[in-house]
């Protein structure tokens, strides 16, 4: 019995130490990685809707990161960190007046704007645009064909024109 309950500790402790394990990575090391090492180019313009909706939904996290930290809002802030159009005009009007500047620059510029005082962090340097994705030809044309001209002689009826009901095309027959 002595060794089923040794037996039993050290499985525990087996399974235990994985848990227990930490990264050799320092706090101040963490790379930064996805929408906010973006360009700016990459999220301005209407093809780019979904890379702007993207970096807005990571701005809420920004921003709420910087709260939960114990920074406060200034009182005369004239943008709001939890109102997605306010981040999404900022990164916007950030981002087309510096398109070669990553994401996190223009989230960084509303933050101070809304914290009265810029973070504590380094320079962020963006991402190179990913390769166009290598898809197949569509099977389907480009272009659908226009349908042929109406020929002469037949008018089209409009439902102002057409003054029958369906009560008198019943009685006729």
């Amino acid at each position: 019995m002595p060794d089923l309950r040794l037996s039993l500790i050290a499985g525990l402790m087996l399974c235990a130490a994985p848990a227990t394990a930490q990264d050799d990575t320092p706090q101040d090391d963490v790379p930064l990685g996805g929408v906010g090492r973006l360009a700016c180019s990459q999220v301005t313009g209407a093809g780019n809707l979904p890379y702007l909706s993207q970096a807005a939904d990571w701005a809420l996290g920004y921003m709420a990161g910087r709260l939960d930290a114990g920074q406060v809002l200034q009182d005369d802030a004239a943008l709001s960190p939890a109102d997605p159009i306010d981040l999404v005009t900022g990164i916007a009007t950030r981002c087309t007046e510096t398109p070669d500047a990553p994401v996190i620059d223009a989230v960084r510029d509303i933050a101070a704007k809304v914290f009265g005082d810029a973070a504590d962090a380094g320079p962020v340097v963006a991402d190179a645009p990913p390769p166009e994705p290598d898809l197949p030809e569509p099977i389907a044309p480009r272009e659908t064909q226009a349908p042929p001209a109406r020929p002469d002689g037949i008018e089209q009826t409009t439902p102002e024109d057409d003054t029958s009901t369906e009560q008198d095309e019943t009685e006729d027959t």
